[in-house]
Order: C-alpha cells, then structure tokens, then sequence
C-alpha cells in the first residue's frame, strides 16, 4: 500500500510574456509550478493529487491588489468570481484536513470578501493574504495578514513594511 502524502505547493502565474517579478518570485524557489489560468490550476493540481495526496499548503504567486489577484491571465475578484467558480470548487477535494492556501499578490488581504468566499468555495480552509506590497526577494515581509475560514476573517497587522507600504 503506497502511503498518501500532504503537499506544499507554490504556483506562479504565467501569462506567456516576460513578468519581471513573477521571474525573480520563481528564482527563490525549486519545484513551484506555472499556471496560466484558474482552468490550468485545477488541472495541475489534480494531476499532482490523481494518486490520492491531498494539498496542506498552496502558494499563489502573481500579481493583485486590494480586490483581487490574478492567476495566469484570469483576474480573480468577488466580480470575476462566478464565472471562475466551476474550476476553482474542483479544487475543493484536493485539500488535505488543516490545509492553508496563501494568496500571494500584492495587497490582497484588503479583499476579505474575496478570501471568506474562497475559504467557503474550498470546505473551510483557510485562506491568507498579506496587506502590503510583496517582496518576492525577501519572503516573509508581506505586512499584516488577513486570514478567513468558515468563521470569518483575523488581520494580524500594521507591521513596519504595511507603514513603508504608505498604510
């Protein structure tokens, strides 16, 4: 009996030209996987769990702001939202018990909205995203972060980088 595993997975966006940040975020970083749209995520993630893994952490690199991120060439916000939630519940299923999915544009975590209806979309996992800029040369330094599950949404935050960020 082969055992399952708990995967961590980082995706970066890909739109099919040069993305310098996008770039320096992948060169940080061995093994992540590119996407290029919502559809091509929830194809590369079910291929990687077809053998019974399931994901405890995924990373979602690409560019955002206080509404939304997007994910390859699709813009992913509480107006974009129905038309992508096909291919993001496939998703759902793949998720291991705890999983964490960070949303890893530049302030996203102004958009609660959107991560409480992501976290709801996925079974209650809990969805984060940082307040400020992202430092794809320095990980960790994000600013606050918002985080929602099933009972809601916690900022942790001002930190110095949200102050440098002009919050």
């Amino acid at each position: 009996m082969v055992k399952k595993k708990l995967l961590d997975i980082t995706v970066i966006g890909d739109r099919g030209t040069f993305d310098q940040v996008n770039f320096l975020a992948g060169l940080f970083r061995v093994g992540e996987k590119e996407v290029t749209s919502v559809k091509h995520l929830a194809d590369r993630l079910g291929s990687l769990c077809a053998g019974g893994d399931r994901i405890a952490a995924l990373q979602i690199i690409d560019h955002g702001n206080q509404t939304g991120q997007y994910i390859g060439a699709d813009w992913l916000a509480l107006k974009t939202l129905p038309g992508l939630r096909a291919d993001l519940v496939r998703l759902r299923p793949l998720f291991g018990k705890g999983a964490v999915v960070t949303m890893a544009g530049c302030k996203v975590g102004h958009a609660p909205g959107l991560l409480s209806q992501l976290s709801i979309l996925w079974g209650g996992v809990q969805v984060r995203a940082g307040t400020a800029y992202q430092r794809p040369l320095i990980p960790g330094i994000e600013g606050g972060v918002t985080a929602c599950d099933l009972n809601g949404c916690t900022y942790s935050g001002p930190t110095v980088f949200d102050r440098l960020d002009g919050r």
